[in-house]
């Protein structure tokens, strides 16, 4: 990698852990490449953008379970403010198996720097993630609960281990001009994770020497609620994404339209948190939008011309882990060609899965006279490819780490209420996810207003855009 990606403050081996990441994962590569060409836009030097790229601390584990060890690794990003003052780092840790010749460290790094540009524009913050290289789909289920606990006692001890709990890491932040002694990093729920599984973390931290459940309960977010959590967190990720959308939808000239339309078409690919409850609120925000498509690992669902399919009952479906086919009914077809999704003739796409699942293959199956905005609420949904084609062609695509960031804006709140102690009802909360949601969609037009005369493509490519909000509070 080359030197001047390399912050002072990584030591010679965090250097070789994360050396070689540009050439084998595709998240990062694609993110540096964006920061890269965003930063020339900006006019920033080559010293700003090795700070933008580089993770300031890998701590990387090792977790003894059922006989078998298992590699982990948290990556942190922007501990450090532009004012120079330490900042508590926020992001998912999740359960997954890494590509073949990739592992934990190079999955966390790619992920981690796309939560670096989440949580910019709440300044006092940095981004990270954390990878477990086991399968989370083997743990699902009520008959595993007892092998979760387990495993979340092992990660603990292997995070101890590893130094990640030391006391001496702990740093100084200011709430509402007091000062208070918190985490240098804050986990949440990512992919296979769950509040449950936060809430074991939090039990088996508790049992460590020095802690107890209070003084547990600050390193992670997204907890149930017995354990301190917020309960309007679980719906927060997809909720904020349909406010973001509705936003965006009356305030960006080219959508405005939409807002008169009969029907507005939403394909959703992958129905699980994110998903599922942006379909659930989505005519909250938006009352003409209807799902009518749906991807997921076993089919595909499509609704015909004037018919919708029934949010509530799939989300039952997918709760009972029934077979997809169990959908089909009048004027809804099942399929198990994902090209039947893909070609369902939507006016809002939202990728909802994982990362890199909409390709040029994919933008080509695209009816792209009618699609007229794309909202993905999984990070890094769209290769570089698919995004410029889709914006090429005067598809408006949103930032996904701006759309899809409220768990993490509410994970703070959480965070600040497990430090001080405070208490705020679902609907104060509600509020303040709302009023951040706005807040953000407003910071990007203002990027879009300030910064299209040097980039004509920011009023389709919001990406980029969101790129730049998040920079200017990173430099």
């Amino acid at each position: 990698m080359p030197s001047t990606l390399v912050k002072s403050g990584v030591s010679t081996d965090q250097k070789q852990s994360v050396s070689g990441i540009i050439n084998k994962h595709s998240m990062y590569e694609t993110t540096v490449a964006e920061i890269i060409d965003t930063a020339e836009v900006m006019g920033l030097n080559e010293d700003h953008i090795g700070h933008l790229c580089m993770p300031d601390k890998v701590t990387e584990f090792k977790v003894d379970f059922e006989g078998k060890v298992y590699n982990g690794a948290r990556v942190q990003y922007n501990t450090i403010d532009a004012g120079g003052h330490d900042q508590t780092t926020f992001g998912g840790f999740r359960f997954a198996v890494p590509d073949e010749g990739s592992d934990a460290t190079e999955l966390a790094t790619g992920l981690g720097i796309v939560m670096m540009l989440k949580t910019g524009p709440r300044k006092s913050s940095g981004g990270a993630k954390g990878v477990l290289g086991i399968d989370g789909r083997g743990l699902l289920g009520d008959d595993n609960k007892a092998r979760r606990v387990k495993l979340c006692e092992a990660i603990v001890d292997g995070l101890y281990e590893a130094g990640f709990y030391d006391k001496s890491r702990m740093i100084q932040r200011e709430i509402d001009g007091k000062l208070y002694t918190v985490p240098p990093d804050v986990m949440a729920p990512d992919m296979y994770t769950s509040p449950e599984v936060m809430g074991y973390l939090v039990e088996a931290l508790a049992k460590k020497p020095g802690m107890n459940l209070d003084e547990a309960r600050k390193w992670f977010n997204g907890k149930s609620v017995e354990y301190g959590g917020l309960s309007a967190r679980a719906e927060s990720t997809g909720r904020g994404g349909a406010i973001y959308a509705m936003e965006v939808l009356i305030k960006h000239p080219r959508l405005t339209s939409m807002n008169e339309m009969s029907a507005i078409r939403v394909a959703i690919e992958g129905f699980g948190n994110a998903g599922s409850t942006f379909a659930m609120h989505m005519k909250r925000y938006i009352p003409n939008a209807g799902l009518t498509a749906v991807k997921e690992y076993d089919g595909v669902l499509v609704a015909e011309e004037g018919c919708e399919i029934d949010t509530q009952k799939l989300m039952e479906n997918r709760r009972q882990r029934l077979p997809l086919k169990q959908m089909q009914t009048a004027g809804i077809l099942f399929s198990e060609d994902s090209s039947q999704f893909w070609g369902s003739k939507p006016d809002v796409l939202i990728p909802a899965f994982k990362e890199s699942t909409v390709d040029l293959s994919e933008v080509d199956e695209l009816d792209l006279g009618r699609l007229r905005m794309v909202l993905p609420l999984a990070n890094d949904a769209l290769t570089l490819d698919a995004l410029n084609s889709l914006t090429e062609a005067g598809v408006v695509v949103l930032p996904d780490f701006e759309a899809n960031s409220g768990g993490v804006d509410i994970s703070m709140i959480e965070h600040e209420l497990a430090v001080t102690g405070g208490n705020l009802t679902d609907d104060e909360v509600v509020v303040m996810l709302e009023d951040g949601m706005r807040e953000r969609v407003d910071n990007i037009f203002r990027v879009i207003d300030e910064f299209s005369s040097m980039d004509e493509t920011l009023a389709y490519n919001m990406r980029k855009a969101g790129i730049i909000a998040s920079i200017e509070t990173l430099v």
